[in-house]
């Protein structure tokens, strides 16, 4: 659960875009459970949706300190890199300068800012905000048949892209259309791709949905049927994890792990902590690796702590998972 102080701040930042992929993963996590929250969120996103924003042409000089910064030296970009985040085994809590050394692969890069303040005509304002309202009250169809509407009358790329995002999130979040969803996702990648890009959370989801799709979308589904069943969801979220240990849906499955225990153990609060307690519970060897892998970021990655990570690296490499084997091998490797 969410203290009443830092719920109200992120709302606040979800609304605004401004969670982290740590955090994001964290609240939709939290949505998927709580339906007042969901309908307190969608009520602000269509208010937001409503609200007219018009930018205010800076008039300062900033020379002086524009001078400064280049003396001091380049500009930090902002890198999202999926597939190290799938491999960093901290249920996306390993971002920024510290991920660095861990990014060997193909990356995505966004520029700070790359979504600027898009000035919506009133029509799409109000079309968005009442898709939300509808999708607030449980009237799906509606919502989305305001979404195509939209998408059909439309001819400025802006304004179709912001149709396109709010078309993909909702098949997404309906939770039984994942196909679509991915469909809407890949038709905002390939014709609006600054806007798909420019947002990890969007990237992150599609690349989800790509590696699920060659499966039916199984493990996703059974990603959601542990997190809002009515038994215990760790059984099934270890099988995922043990069933697709390289795949991006194991972090996710790890990371209802990690709430899961968390809800039940408070003195679990940091991820090493949540992460061993999670791993104590586990039954499947493969399950178990996986976590070791786990575990091995994540000791490094909060701490700096290069002994423990090896120890949980050695443990993953012991489990004698191939897959994991090699992961853990790269990881070792890193720390060299």
């Amino acid at each position: 659960m969410i203290p009443g102080t830092k719920k109200e701040e992120w709302l606040a930042a979800a609304l605004y875009g401004e969670l982290t992929v740590e955090e994001r993963a964290q609240f939709e996590a939290l949505l998927a459970k709580d339906a007042r929250l969901r309908e307190e969120f969608s009520q602000l996103q269509s208010l937001c949706a409503a609200i007219p924003v018009h930018e205010i042409p800076f008039q300062g000089d900033l020379t002086g300190a524009v001078m400064e910064e280049l003396r001091r030296g380049p500009a930090p970009r902002f890198r999202f890199n999926w597939s190290h985040l799938g491999f960093a085994g901290m249920a996306l809590l390993v971002i920024g300068a510290v991920a660095v050394q861990f990014m060997p692969q193909t990356v995505v890069e966004v520029t700070p800012g790359a979504v600027a303040a898009v000035d919506l005509n009133g029509q799409t304002q109000n079309a968005l905000a009442q898709s939300a309202e509808e999708a607030a009250k449980g009237n799906f169809s509606t919502a989305r048949e305001i979404l195509e509407s939209g998408l059909q009358n439309e001819h400025d790329p802006a304004e179709q892209g912001r149709f396109q995002l709010a078309l993909a999130d909702l098949e997404y979040g309906h939770g039984e259309r994942y196909a679509e969803a991915h469909a809407a996702y890949e038709a905002l990648r390939e014709k609006h791709f600054d806007l798909f890009s420019s947002d990890p959370v969007t990237v992150q989801r599609f690349e989800v949905l790509s590696e699920c799709a060659s499966l039916g979308f199984g493990p996703l589904y059974a990603l959601d049927a542990a997190r809002n069943g009515v038994t215990d969801p760790l059984p099934a979220l270890e099988n995922l994890v043990a069933t697709h240990p390289e795949k991006k849906i194991a972090i996710l499955a790890i990371l209802a792990m990690e709430e899961t225990v968390q809800s039940e153990l408070p003195e679990a609060h940091s991820h090493v902590a949540a992460l061993q307690a999670v791993r104590e519970r586990c039954a499947n060897a493969n399950a178990r690796a996986r976590l070791d892998l786990a575990l091995g970021e994540a000791h490094w990655s909060e701490s700096r702590d290069k002994a423990q990570a090896e120890k949980a690296f050695q443990q993953a490499i012991a489990g004698g998972n191939p897959t994991i084997v090699r992961l853990a091998q790269e990881k070792m490797a890193a720390l060299q």
